[in-house]
């Protein structure tokens, strides 16, 4: 800011019709302004939030944002990782200078090429494909460095098969990043929960956990995977290979992410809340705050009990309101008491950190939270895109028509998956047209699940074969190779049984290509349709796959009438809804206490048209972790609700439609 100030340049004002003006709101991010997507969309969304409480309350004394790093880290450990981070900046700087006069352009030091650079510096040139620094550069490619670095960290043996992985194959389709707990369950994507693997046997793992995998393949190979794990160098990745269960901890890549969003958010505020003089020194008004440490202090003060029944040492992420505690908590935490946290925190027999300095912010604080907190009304930001434009650029050589070397283009984009994977085919069966696709035997879950085999013949050797291990699956189908599923053929000859073909009884199923099927996965919207003089309803699901090929024939998501019955009422997942008993007269919309226990939202619903509800602080997580999930299930004929928008500020308003 000070820097800012001796350009003669105030940030935090803005000119208008000559005049200079205080900045009261900030400015919104340009497309793609960060490198990081999640952060850019964290920012944004938060601008959003400070915006609509400063056009409505004015201006804040300070803005405190929370910052998530370790608590109480040595100054000397702090130093060493400033130290290096300088370091690598540099010597980043100095490769990208290097590059922008080999390659006669101008290069960045985030540039993917200055990575690519990296990596052939660290393979010192051992192949002499690799001596041509322009030659690799242009063949070379950003995913190929982490190839790399994974190839040297498991001694160029795959953890899964343990094969060696030669340079040659390293380099191929052949071998792909793997993640070690799945992505799709933990969405880490840091190198520390990477490894090489064969595409193969990745495709077979599939969201599966390492251990659950190789518990499937039978004891001598999960035997011998263990061995191969215990050669693994890093400790972090031998706990990822052998954990039983995704660790119940935050994320390593949501921790970056926050961090970074946390430092951009800080300098961006401060445009809208300036440092102001204090005697010779300039005051900061927007200050970070120790991410564990609120965490802390959120359990210190018994702010957990609110929301976990009474429980000081478990936070319940399975509500939203969770994020309002600690807005509050970080609302509280002060420099002072962060320094009373860092120097009296100990740690009680029990390994429980304890610190008997900390005091509440004031007489009543806990039963003011807790009131606060039961009065919050969620907001969700629901986006209905079906389809929207990406400007991309395509790289020409043809410099002469196109001097940028690029050419700009619009794709059409789809926001959300059409399909799901599974591709089955068509079969005649007993004078039916079914659709069927293959199981790897890992797949059965339950005996019942085995009537779905096509084949009897196939179907009564796997029936006897879970019998024989007392209707256990698992065991039934595990990959032992002394002891096959087999069957026998005419001429008595063994075949062992991997896959099987099973009939998916579902009939809407869209052809994709010929002879080629999928599901069409999540459904978008369900409209329900009354006759006015009967009452009588019916209902049409929409599946993201019919919806998106209607926006793009540009014709509208429902029709006004349907059979004779009108259009009453549009539902979409997330959708936010008032119930009532009765008639909607009845709904008391002053009444905020009232209004809170009669809202729900949408969570999905089902082409048998049954809809499912839950209360509005519920969040979205797996059921298992989610002790307090409230839930319930109407039919289009007995749902009686209307859909109401809730703005950022918990105010509700009426929308059109009402069942």
């Amino acid at each position: 800011h000070e820097a800012f100030l001796k350009a003669g340049y105030d940030p935090t004002k803005k000119v208008i019709k000559g005049e200079s003006r205080e900045m009261m709101k900030i400015p919104p991010l340009a497309p793609n302004e960060l490198r990081n997507p999640i952060v850019q969309q964290m920012l944004s969304e938060t601008f959003r939030v400070v915006n609509a409480i400063v056009t409505q309350f004015g201006k804040p004394d300070m803005i405190r944002v929370e910052l998530a790093r370790e608590l109480r880290k040595p100054k000397d450990k702090r130093e060493e990782d400033r130290n290096k981070s300088i370091q690598k900046r540099k010597l980043r700087e100095e490769f990208a200078e290097f590059l922008s006069k080999r390659l006669k352009v101008k290069v960045e030091p985030n540039n993917p090429d200055v990575r690519k650079y990296e990596l052939w510096l660290e393979m010192g040139c051992e192949d002499p494909k690799l001596d041509d620094l322009d030659a690799f550069l242009k063949k070379g490619r950003v995913i190929d460095a982490r190839k790399y670095q994974l190839w040297k960290e498991c001694s160029r043996i795959s953890p899964y098969s343990g094969k060696v992985i030669s340079l040659t194959k390293l380099f191929s389709p052949e071998i792909q990043i793997e993640h070690i707990l799945p992505y799709s369950k933990t969405m880490n994507n840091e190198f520390t929960n990477l490894c090489l693997c064969e595409a193969s046997i990745n495709k077979e793992k599939g969201d599966r956990l390492p251990i659950e995998y190789f518990t499937s393949k039978g004891e001598v190979e999960l035997a011998a995977f263990k061995e191969r794990v215990k050669a693994i160098n890093n400790p972090g990745k031998r706990y990822k290979f052998l954990a039983q269960e995704i660790p119940d901890d935050f994320l390593n890549s949501q921790l970056t992410n926050t961090r970074y969003a946390a430092r951009e958010l800080a300098s961006r505020l401060e445009v809208l809340l300036p440092p102001i003089q204090d005697g010779e020194m300039l005051k900061p008004r927007v200050q970070v705050v120790n991410g564990q440490a609120t965490g802390t202090l959120r359990r210190l003060w018994g702010l957990n009990s609110i929301l976990s029944k009474g429980d000081v040492d478990t936070k319940n992420r399975g509500d939203h309101r969770h994020h309002a505690i600690d807005a509050l908590v970080i609302a509280c935490t002060t420099p002072a008491l962060m320094q009373t946290l860092a120097r009296f925190s100990k740690f009680d027999s029990l390994g429980k950190l304890t610190n008997e300095k900390i005091t509440m912010p004031w007489r009543s604080f806990l039963g003011d939270a807790e009131t606060a907190v039961n009065s919050i009304v969620v907001s969700y930001r629901n986006q209905r895109r079906l389809i929207g434009k990406k400007p991309n650029k395509t790289t020409v050589k043809n410099l002469a028509l196109h001097p940028d070397g690029f050419i700009r283009q619009s794709t059409t984009t789809i926001r959300g998956t059409l399909h799901e994977e599974t591709i089955y085919g068509a079969i005649n069966l007993n004078g039916e047209s079914s659709f069927v696709t293959r199981w790897p035997l890992q797949k059965f879950t339950t005996v019942k699940q085995l009537e779905k085999v096509v084949d009897p013949k196939v179907r009564e050797v796997l029936i006897k074969r879970v019998k024989q291990f007392e209707n256990d699956v698992k065991k039934a189908f595990s990959e032992n190779p002394n002891d096959p599923v087999l069957m026998y053929s005419p001429k008595g000859m063994r075949i062992p049984i991997k896959k099987v073909r099973v009939i998916n009884p579902t009939e809407n199923l869209i052809e994709v290509r010929e002879k080629s099927f999928v599901e069409s996965g999540n459904n978008y919207a369900i409209a329900i349709y009354e006759d006015p003089a009967t009452a009588k309803r019916e209902f049409e699901t929409i599946s993201f796959w019919e919806a998106t090929q209607r926006a793009l024939r540009k014709e509208p998501l429902t029709q006004a009438t349907r059979n004779g019955k009108q259009l009453l009422l549009v539902l979409h997942q997330r959708d936010t809804v008032v119930k009532y008993d009765s008639h909607p007269e009845e709904i008391r919309w002053d009444d905020i206490d009232y209004m809170r226990s009669r809202l729900f939202r949408v969570r999905k619903f089902d082409v048998n048209g049954i809809i499912y509800l839950d209360y509005l602080y519920v969040a979205d997580l797996d059921d298992k972790a989610d002790r307090n999930r409230l839930f319930f299930q109407v039919s289009p004929n007995t749902i009686r609700c209307i859909p109401v928008q809730v703005d950022l500020l918990g105010n509700i308003t009426h929308k059109q439609g009402a069942a």
